[in-house]
């Protein structure tokens, strides 16, 4: 029966990662999807057995309902099934994970490190991926960085998975502008001394990372989610914040004029396109007001329209209104006011140690994103194949982690849980 309990206990930790098994169904065509799905399921079989329930209920169950029926409803509208279903499958992938990591919320705290631990060594390998397989920018002062990363042998991920799939090349510079807010908060509030020195130590090397990337919108998203951080912490912080925004604006102005490459880095002609891209789009949505282009829709109806070749609005509101429609939008706007009631709420409780500053972490995450959501699309990826007109829809798990650790970081805030150990002691 004890190993029973702790088999049951290791199956239920590792069930966030089952829905790799559906990406892997999707994007490299094994095991077959109705496998996946069928092991994906007996995480949730066993917790039901165990608890008596799927899942736990969180405060944003309205808003993703709504969302899941415009969904269903840009599923419906679809000129391209197979697409869309895609799309779908690995939307409710992202789902089954968000709801997999609030329903572990019980476990001990090592449990959650050992998931932060993952996504670091994620970042890594991303970061890595970009440098070597030439998925960035190259100017002054990361160009020894490429010098380096090119004269290692080349990782070339595309040749591992068998395609020759494009991926955007701020995906790097987004994911690292979500997740610094987190470690700056578990250095700077307090908490358990090892776990704010490690957060330091993570939080400076990936900063450093993220500055090399060389990515724009990152950095500009970034810029508003760590002032969150910092704010929340000293509130002074921010008077010394507009004043180095107003400090750095002197020397973009001086590095415009007498360099080269920092117009490399801040493009005008990029931010012109994005423009006449949201036009065009909003122009495409006009004939579509209430349900949408259909789900992942976009890059076929736009390029069809103006044969860009472009993969996506780049702009994650967009790109959302596009495949769910005004349904989805409205639940994405329902979130948005449930985020901010929950922060309200928040900030008059007692401020536990650990938790209050993972969960003002995971808000400056999302205040990144909300800000990176301007100028790219996070939640989703279309993935194109040289020479190739077919192409790949799939969303992103990214974003749902970070909320689902975000619920956790509030639900162990505001409650009082029997904390559970996948090893009964």
């Amino acid at each position: 029966m004890a190993l029973m309990s702790i088999l049951k206990n290791i199956i239920l930790a590792l069930q966030p990662f089952f829905a790799v098994l559906i990406y892997s169904s999707i994007l490299l065509g094994t095991p077959p999807l109705w496998l996946s799905w069928l092991i994906v399921l007996v995480p949730l079989l066993v917790r039901y057995k165990t608890t008596g329930q799927l899942g736990r209920k969180t405060p944003f169950d309205l808003p993703i309902l709504i969302f899941i029926i415009g969904i269903i409803t840009g599923l419906i509208v679809s000129s391209n099934r197979t697409i869309s279903l895609q799309a779908f499958h690995t939307f409710l992938a992202s789902l089954f994970v968000f709801y997999s990591i609030v329903s572990n919320y019980k476990y001990k705290k090592g449990y959650w490190i050992s998931l932060g631990g993952v996504i670091v060594i994620c970042f890594l390998s991303v970061t890595i991926y970009t440098f070597t397989d030439g998925g960035g920018r190259v100017v002054e002062f990361n160009r020894w960085l490429w010098d380096l990363a090119n004269s290692q042998p080349d990782l070339n991920l595309r040749n591992y998975l068998g395609h020759n799939y494009v991926l955007t090349i701020n995906w790097t510079g987004s994911a690292l502008a979500i997740g610094l807010p987190l470690l700056l908060a578990l250095a700077l509030y307090k908490g358990l001394i090892y776990i704010r020195i490690v957060s330091a130590v993570l939080f400076l090397a990936l900063f450093t990372l993220h500055l090399l990337n060389a990515s724009a919108v990152g950095w500009i998203s970034s810029i508003f989610g760590l002032t969150f951080v910092l704010t929340f912490w000293k509130p002074w912080f921010f008077s010394i914040i507009l004043v180095l925004i107003g400090i750095g604006g002197y020397f973009s102005s001086f590095l415009w004029h007498q360099t080269t490459w920092f117009s490399q880095l801040f493009p005008v002609g990029s931010l012109i396109a994005r423009i006449d891209f949201w036009n065009k789009t909003i122009n495409l949505l006009k004939d579509h007001p209430f349900s949408g282009l259909g789900l992942g829709m976009w890059f076929k109806l736009f390029n069809s329209q103006y044969n860009t070749g472009v993969i996506s609005p780049h702009n994650t509101y967009l790109q959302l209104y596009s495949d769910t429609g005004l349904i989805g939008f409205a639940g994405l706007l329902l979130g948005l006011v449930i985020f901010i009631k929950l922060l309200r709420y928040v900030l008059k409780t007692d401020q536990k140690p650990y938790w209050f500053g993972a969960l003002m972490g995971f808000y400056g995450g999302f205040i990144s994103a909300i800000i990176n959501g301007l100028l790219e699309v996070t939640t989703s990826q279309t993935l194109t194949q040289s020479g190739n007109p077919s192409f790949t829809y799939i969303y992103l798990p990214y974003l749902w982690i970070w909320l689902g650790f975000m619920v956790v970081a509030y639900l162990r805030l505001t409650t009082n849980p029997t904390v559970i150990q996948i090893v009964p002691q």
